[in-house]
């Protein structure tokens, strides 16, 4: 299997809720700004191969604050 060519990154309000697309990128680190303090946010990312096709899609636990952790890095603001 191939790497990752780039990752869609979806924001919800609810755990298995109905995600937006937030953004992309090319690395494994993402900003999301323009949270509110103290709001729950659930993320989840998916893998794009280089067509531009989604392959797995997993869940980022969320929590409240205004910042979240993805892919081992700080996110937010």
């Amino acid at each position: 299997m191939s790497a990752a060519a780039g990752y869609n990154i979806y924001r919800s309000w609810l755990t298995g809720g109905s995600y937006q697309r937030i953004g992309t990128s090319t690395t494994t680190t993402f900003s999301d700004i323009g949270l509110r303090n103290g709001a729950r946010y659930v993320y989840s990312v998916g893998a794009c191969d280089a067509q531009g096709n989604e392959r797995a899609v997993s869940n980022v636990p969320g929590r409240r604050g205004a910042k979240r952790r993805l892919g081992g890095r700080q996110s937010g603001r």
